[in-house]
């Protein structure tokens, strides 16, 4: 609404999404082995909150999140196009690469939050927990799924997308996983 531009996900996209990260990958944390060094961690105090450890986690990953959709969104988006039909497949493209990149921001998080407590995410291995390789793996098969069978684009309001666009999603979302 401020850059005057149009949204960068409809209303069906934002269901999509929220369906998509939130439910496999939530069932395969379920069964995810707990870590093994928790009995060797000082007790919170009185006052100690679960919420105050995750609160900046939270927030930085939320502003990165945004921040990664947006850039991309924007960067994509059709400005100066006059021709409708033009606009809207511009449009639509914008869109599909803000709705991936926020599936793929998603999907990849969850890799982050499970590493234990002082560990680099790039050192604990993800395969403890087949299960949640699974989820992911089946969550961004229907993400493909969605945008290369026309049928199920068109009802999203989406396009493919190309090699190049794949590229810069995952080189973004990357960045962002290093950060946090």
């Amino acid at each position: 609404v401020i850059l005057r531009i149009a949204s960068p996900f409809t209303a069906l996209g934002i269901l999509w999404l929220n369906l998509l990260t939130d439910g496999l990958p939530a069932m395969a944390l379920a069964v995810d082995p707990g870590d093994p060094s928790i009995m060797k961690r000082k007790p919170r105090g009185k006052g100690g909150s679960m919420l105050h450890e995750i609160l900046l986690f939270a927030i930085v990953g939320g502003i990165l999140a945004f921040i990664a959709t947006i850039l991309l969104f924007a960067f994509n988006y059709p400005y100066n196009v006059v021709d409708p039909i033009a606009y809207e497949m511009g449009l639509n493209r914008a869109r599909t690469i803000a709705l991936t990149t926020s599936v793929v921001f998603e999907l990849a998080v969850v890799f982050v939050t499970r590493a234990p407590e002082g560990k680099s995410v790039w050192l604990h291995t993800p395969v403890n927990n087949k299960y949640l390789l699974l989820a992911v793996g089946i969550a961004l098969g229907l993400q493909l799924f969605i945008i290369y069978e026309p049928d199920a684009a068109n009802v999203f309001d989406l396009v493919p997308i190309g090699w190049v666009d794949w590229l810069w999603i995952i080189g973004v979302v990357l960045s962002c996983m290093v950060v946090l």
